[in-house]
């Protein structure tokens, strides 16, 4: 009866949204795109955190920028744009050494890979996390979501995406929600 519950919710839910996340129009930032600080720096390899041929990691002097984002100028003097998700401020990176396209990810569909950021039914935001925050009921933390929630695993793809949600660090069960959109 429960599952029976669940699925006519599910059913009656507009289909998840997927998007890849582009800050640039061409050599210029996107509209929307807002630029809240410029450094120069540079950048030494894929990002660690999307895996997109396009997604750098980079450094402003010791502090790291993960994801940065090129767009098809690669040389000294070039920018990079740096946001943790796809709804936050970005910052610039002019680049003091070239982009090292060798060391870069993988090309192809990102769609592949686990994605970025998430926005639940309920409108929750919920961003990638690196390193490890540990299990609920043996299930990986894997994205932190505005407020307190957790998504854990990797989501369950179909016409509306779901994942299991704890609702804070410490809790012992989770449930499954649905999610509204999907970022790469």
């Amino acid at each position: 009866m429960i599952a029976i519950v669940v699925a006519s919710a599910l059913l009656a839910l507009p289909g998840t949204t997927l998007h890849v996340f582009s800050p640039w129009a061409g050599s210029i930032p996107a509209r929307g795109v807002t630029i809240d600080k410029t450094f120069k720096g540079r950048c030494t390899h894929g990002s660690e955190v999307l895996t997109r041929f396009d997604a750098w990691h980079c450094f402003v002097g010791r502090r790291a920028y993960d994801p940065c984002f090129s767009n098809t100028r690669v040389e000294v003097g070039a920018h990079v744009l740096c946001t943790n998700s796809p709804w936050e401020d970005a910052t610039a990176i002019e680049l003091t050494t070239r982009l090292p396209l060798d060391l870069s990810n993988p090309g192809g569909n990102p769609e592949r890979f686990p994605p970025w950021a998430m926005v639940t039914a309920a409108s929750q935001k919920c961003e990638l996390v690196t390193g490890s925050l540990g299990n609920i009921a043996g299930l990986r933390i894997n994205y932190a979501c505005a407020g307190s929630g957790l998504l854990l695993g990797l989501p369950t793809r179909g016409r509306t995406w779901t994942q299991p949600y704890a609702g804070s660090i410490t809790a012992k069960t989770y449930r499954r929600v649905a999610l509204r959109s999907v970022w790469w």
